[in-house]
C-alpha cells in the first residue's frame, strides 16, 4: 500500500484519452481525516472518484493548438451564411 508517514494514501491515476503510448501517471494524497467510519465501499469509491476527478480538474488544462485556424476557418464559414 502507498502510504507515506502522515498514514496518508499516494492515490495513483491516469487520464485514458484513448490514445496508446501517451500515459502520464498523476498523483495526490488521501488524508485518513477523510475517511469516516461509517462509511460503506461504495462511499468509498465515491470518495476517491470524487478525489480523483478533483485533481483532474485542478491538473489538466486542456487547450487549442490551433485556436487561430479554428477561428479563421469560422469566419470563412459566417460568410458563406445567408443573412
Amino acid at each position: 500500500m502507498a502510504r507515506n508517514q502522515e498514514g496518508e494514501f499516494e492515490v495513483t491515476w491516469e487520464a485514458d484519452d484513448g490514445y496508446v503510448g501517451a500515459s502520464r501517471p498523476h498523483s495526490f494524497h488521501i488524508s485518513p481525516d477523510d475517511i469516516e467510519k461509517d462509511m460503506s465501499d461504495a462511499d468509498l469509491g465515491k470518495l476517491l472518484d470524487d478525489e480523483i476527478q478533483n485533481d483532474f480538474e485542478q491538473e489538466v488544462n486542456p487547450y487549442a493548438k490551433n485556436r487561430d485556424e479554428f477561428i479563421a476557418w469560422a469566419k470563412a464559414v459566417q460568410e458563406k451564411m445567408e443573412d
